[in-house]
């Protein structure tokens, strides 16, 4: 080959590199497969992966502290976790009902009870003496009584409704107080007492609970008797048998 030749073929290798000198930037580069996660492709097909991933083609999310518990980093600083977990890195275990009375969930559907709760849920608690007549063991050694019922171990039966005058409950029934009857001692109680008369009186029934007496002329002043409206009484010729209510006294006319 003669040297003009050689000269020629120099020439043509300086243009073709000064023309792909001018040309390189106007190339885009091609990879394959291609960059994921937006990616850039650069020469020698290498990606350039945009932040939060790696890998050769970009296909490898980064999560900065991990995923534990079984995860799986699905995007960058995202954990996608498996059943009975949660959390930003699958850190918290999941209780599909929640824990009672202060318990903590430390494993999927296992509470760690507290304050002496038990139960699957620590739903439950232990009291060191049964609750009676249906009573709950709610809290530690309390009970929660039912209806009538009361007492810390719900043993003691209570009225339907308060006492009144005075009257106390027990065993679920009122002890009403001298003078007081009824469910509640909300009645006034009858007191039978027999009066003798030591000379003849006359009486007369003016309606179904009070009388009016009349005294003999032979004892114009001796003291005469006027029960009053809530009395009810039942009269004789000699005695006469008064029911006497509550703490009320008949009271005495001496003027007659």
């Amino acid at each position: 080959m003669g040297h003009g030749a050689l000269r020629c073929r120099a020439q043509v290798a300086v243009v073709a590199a000064l023309t792909l000198m001018w040309l390189a930037p106007l190339i885009k580069a091609l990879c394959y497969p291609p960059c994921y996660n937006g990616g850039t492709c650069l020469n020698s097909n290498r990606c350039a992966c945009s932040k939060g991933y790696v890998g050769a083609r970009c296909t490898i999310a980064l999560c900065r502290d991990g995923c534990v518990n079984g995860g799986r980093c699905a995007a960058p600083g995202v954990c996608t976790c498996r059943d009975g977990y949660s959390g930003l890195r699958c850190h918290k275990p999941k209780c599909d009902v929640p824990c009672s009375h202060g318990a903590v969930c430390v494993a999927p559907d296992t509470c760690e009870c507290k304050h002496g709760s038990h139960g699957r849920y620590c739903e439950k608690f232990k009291c060191r003496s049964k609750c009676l007549n249906g009573g709950a063991c709610v809290g530690p050694n309390r009970c929660k009584c039912p209806p009538n019922y009361g007492g810390a171990l719900c043993h003691k039966a209570l009225c339907p409704s308060p006492c009144k005058n005075g009257g106390r409950c027990s065993d679920g029934r009122c002890i009403c107080p001298a003078g007081f009857q009824g469910q509640t001692c909300e009645k006034r109680q009858c007191v039978m007492s027999t009066i003798s008369q030591s000379f003849r009186r006359g009486y007369s029934q003016l309606s179904k609970h009070r009388v009016a007496v009349s005294c003999g002329p032979w004892r114009p002043r001796h003291a005469c008797y006027q029960l009053k409206k809530s009395y009810k009484m039942i009269y004789r010729t000699f005695y006469r048998t008064v029911y006497v209510c509550g703490k009320d006294h008949f009271s005495a006319d001496t003027n007659i």
